[in-house]
């Protein structure tokens, strides 16, 4: 136990020594987001270079303990276009606002260059952030699309009547990954999220035919954060046929069963790959973020969770890969003991099997003597 112990930590220190250059990530203040939660966020991920976009000069940041790198404009604007040659993940927080035809251009062709993370946070379909007209999902799912995403976000509410923070709509996300492309990494450590009035994720066919993710998975997509059995559909909006708002796609009112909050993405024809992550609540901003580590009362993996998706979607292990080096040295461990006590158990057998013959054949010649 000690020499497995002492290993463990020897991998940790080597994994520290080894480790690549930090990764850079960019949040977007530029489409209506809030900035609540995030000093939060970004403390998640410390090592990062942080670079925030706001959309004007006097833009006023909350002041965290990690300063970012703050540019000015939207995603079209040449400085930024620019910067996002360095920028290893986006973060779109919930938008309130779309996003233009040279901006959905300007995602598109950085994340077309490869061993790139998109993760575009929705909302619920409750009139609050995005108004009558569903704006974060409307403007998640044009961003999907320029890239080449199956992935949507429904334009729907989802509620959980068992796991909550006190009422149905606060629900308390289960970080339940599916486990292709090693995701189970982004389980270790945290299992209880909040997801304050989220909406659903769904993926269309190259019909552009919705589904539910619940009732058929494709094989680049990985499901990261579900309801209970306990989830329910709710419609805030449209209030009835032909005012503002939208229906759900793959969702239905009243429907009940456990729901997708949270899924990604694996793109490209071979590693290293991009990762497109689509959520119905978003990591900061919202009215309360999913990075929260306590709400109403109850303990939360908030901040170790949004860590988790950051290193397994920018495949920059960090702690996650000396946690997996030394599991697979524990099960290594257990299978050789295994080998060898099955290798001693055959040797017991076949000496077994040999007296027994043994015994057999002195029984018969005792018998004809």
């Amino acid at each position: 136990m000690k020499k497995t112990l002492a290993l463990g930590l020897l991998l940790v220190a080597l994994s520290f020594a080894a480790r690549p250059a930090s990764p850079v990530l960019l949040a977007d203040l530029s489409h209506g987001e809030n900035a609540h939660g995030l000093c939060a966020f970004m403390k998640t991920m410390p090592e990062t270079h942080w670079i925030v976009l706001v959309p004007q000069e006097d833009y006023q940041l909350p002041p965290c303990s990690i300063v970012p790198e703050v540019i000015v404009g939207n995603f079209a604007s040449k400085e930024v276009v620019e910067a996002l040659k360095k920028v290893d993940g986006v973060i779109i927080g919930q938008p309130t606002k779309t996003f233009s035809e040279d901006e959905l251009k300007a995602i598109a062709d950085w994340f077309k260059g490869g061993q790139k993370l998109l993760w575009c946070a929705g909302d619920s379909d409750y009139p609050a952030q995005g108004g009558v007209m569903e704006i974060a999902q409307h403007a998640c799912n044009d961003v999907f699309e320029a890239i080449g995403s199956k992935l949507r976000l429904d334009y729907v509410s989802v509620e959980d009547t068992v796991s909550n923070a006190g009422r149905p709509y606060r629900v308390i996300g289960i970080v339940n990954p599916s486990g292709a492309y090693d995701s189970y990494l982004v389980g270790l450590g945290a299992h209880k999220v909040l997801f304050h009035g989220p909406g659903a994720v769904a993926w269309v066919d190259e019909n552009e035919t919705w589904h539910k993710l619940t009732d058929e998975l494709p094989n680049d997509v990985v499901v990261l954060v579900t309801t209970t059995e306990n989830g329910r559909i709710v419609e805030h909006q449209p209030t009835k046929p032909g005012a503002p708002g939208d229906f759900g796609q793959a969702h239905t009112v009243g429907e009940t069963g456990k729901f997708v909050l949270m899924a990604a993405q694996v793109m490209g024809d071979k590693a290293p790959y991009s990762v497109v992550i689509a959520s119905g609540e978003s990591p900061y901003g919202g009215y309360q973020p999913m990075v929260s580590f306590r709400y109403h009362g109850l303990a939360l993996d908030g901040p170790r969770f949004v860590r988790n998706v950051f290193l397994w979607g920018l495949d920059y292990k960090a702690e996650l890969g000396s946690m997996l080096d030394l599991s697979n040295l524990t099960v290594n461990n257990v299978a050789s003991k295994v080998n060898q006590q099955l290798s001693a158990y055959n040797t017991m057998i076949q000496a077994s099997i040999a007296l027994a013959v043994l015994a057999i054949a002195l029984a018969v010649i005792l018998h004809f003597i």
